[in-house]
C-alpha cells in the first residue's frame, strides 16, 4: 500500500511542476509592472489640442535632422533622418531588419523621445502636443497584434462607443466581413486569448478595421 501510495504520486508532482512555469511567469509580470509604474516618470506634454478634445490634424509630418540612440555604447538606430510627409500622402519605409524602420514609426507618437533632432506634427513641435491629443492623430498597426479575449465588434471598437454599422465597415476595408459573418455569433463571436481562435492573417487584418475604426488622421502600418 505504501508503494502503491508513493507511485500515485508521481503524476500529481509532475503537474505541480507544470503548474510552477505559468505561476511564476505571472509574477515576474507583475514585478515588472510594478516598477514600470513606480520607478518611471508620468508622460509629461505641451498643452497643445488640450482645451479641444475634437481637435484633428491635417496630419503634415517634419523630421528635422532626427537621431536616435537607444545606448550610448551602441550605433545609432537613426542618424540625422528629415523627412517631410504632407497630408495626404502615403509613404512607405523600405529597408533590411534593423535599419530603424520601426524605429521612426514610434517617435511619432511619443512611445520614444529622440536624441536630437525635431518633429513636428502639423508644425508644432511633438513635445509641446498634449499627449493624449497628440496619440488621438494616430492609429497604428504594429508587428505585434494585442487582441482581447471578447468580441469580434468589442476588439474592433476597443472601447469606444460605436455604432454596429461602423464596425461592419471597417471589417469590410479590412476585407474580413465575410469570414466574420460565418463565425457562430458573428461580430459577437468570442475570439479566445490574444485572439486565439483566429489565424495570423485574420489577426492582422482585425487590427487594420480597429486602426481604420479610429478613423485617424494618420494610419501607420508597421
Amino acid at each position: 500500500a505504501f508503494i502503491s501510495a508513493m507511485l500515485m504520486l508521481v503524476a500529481p508532482i509532475k503537474h505541480l511542476s507544470d503548474v510552477m512555469a505559468p505561476v511564476t511567469r505571472g509574477l515576474a509580470a507583475v514585478e515588472r509592472g510594478i516598477d514600470l509604474i513606480e520607478q518611471n516618470p508620468v508622460e509629461s506634454g505641451g498643452r497643445h489640442g488640450a482645451a479641444q478634445p475634437g481637435l484633428r490634424a491635417r496630419g503634415e509630418i517634419d523630421l528635422d535632422g532626427v537621431s536616435l540612440r537607444y545606448r550610448d555604447d551602441t550605433a545609432p538606430a537613426l542618424d540625422g533622418v528629415t523627412l517631410q510627409v504632407r497630408s495626404g500622402e502615403t509613404v512607405a519605409l523600405v529597408g533590411p531588419s534593423g535599419a530603424g524602420k520601426s524605429t521612426l514609426v514610434h517617435l511619432l507618437p511619443r512611445f520614444l523621445t529622440p536624441t536630437a533632432g525635431r518633429i513636428r506634427l502639423d508644425g508644432v513641435a511633438l513635445e509641446d502636443w498634449d499627449v493624449a491629443t497628440l496619440r488621438r492623430q494616430f492609429a497604428l498597426v504594429s508587428q505585434d497584434v494585442v487582441l482581447f479575449n471578447d468580441s469580434v465588434a468589442a476588439n474592433v471598437a476597443l472601447g469606444a462607443d460605436l455604432p454596429p454599422e461602423a464596425v461592419r465597415s471597417a471589417l469590410k476595408a479590412a476585407h474580413l466581413l465575410d469570414f466574420v459573418d460565418g463565425l457562430p455569433q458573428g461580430v459577437d463571436t468570442l475570439i479566445g486569448h490574444n485572439g486565439s481562435q483566429l489565424s495570423g492573417g485574420q489577426r492582422q487584418r482585425l487590427a487594420i478595421a480597429r486602426a481604420i475604426c479610429k478613423d485617424a488622421p494618420v494610419l501607420i502600418l508597421d
